[in-house]
C-alpha cells in the first residue's frame, strides 16, 4: 500500500497524505485478520490440528501487534521495526514446526495438504529458518 501511494501519485514530501494512506491499510489489514482470527475459533479434531491452530494464531497475532503500531503511529516504519520482525520471524517458525510435526502423518491427508500449503506460501521449513 505504501509503494501504491507512491505510484498514485501521493505527494512524498506530503507526510500526512502518507500517513493517512498507511493508517488505512493497516486497519484494513487489522478487520481481515480478525476476521480470520474469528474463523480460526473452531474446536479441532485432533491434537496435531490444535497445536497448528494455536500456533497460527500466535504468528496472526505478532502481525497484529504490528499492524496496531503502524495504525496508531504510521511514521513508525522510518524506525527500527525490527522487534516485530523478529516476533513475526520467530511465531512463524514456530508455525513451520507445527506442521511439520512427525504426528501430521497420522491426520487426514486433506488437512496436511492445507496446513502445508499456507506453509510453503510463507513460511520456510525448520531446517531453513533464520531464527
Amino acid at each position: 500500500e505504501v509503494q501504491a501511494a507512491f505510484a498514485d501519485g501521493e505527494d512524498p514530501d506530503d507526510p500526512d497524505a502518507l500517513d493517512m494512506r498507511v493508517r488505512a491499510a493497516a486497519g484494513q489489514a487489522l478487520e481481515e485478520l480478525d476476521l480470520l482470527r474469528d474463523r480460526m475459533q473452531a474446536p479441532q479434531d485432533t491434537a496435531w490440528a490444535e497445536d497448528v491452530r494455536d500456533t497460527y494464531v500466535i504468528h496472526l497475532d505478532s502481525w497484529v501487534r504490528y499492524l496496531e503500531a503502524i495504525f496508531d503511529d504510521p511514521r513508525i516504519l522510518r524506525e527500527d521495526t525490527s522487534p516485530y520482525s523478529l516476533d513475526i520471524n520467530v511465531t512463524g517458525a514456530e508455525f513451520s514446526r507445527a506442521v511439520h510435526a512427525d504426528t501430521a502423518a497420522q491426520i487426514d491427508d486433506e488437512v496436511v495438504r492445507f496446513a502445508e500449503d499456507l506453509v510453503a506460501r510463507g513460511f520456510p521449513p525448520p531446517e531453513d529458518s533464520q531464527v
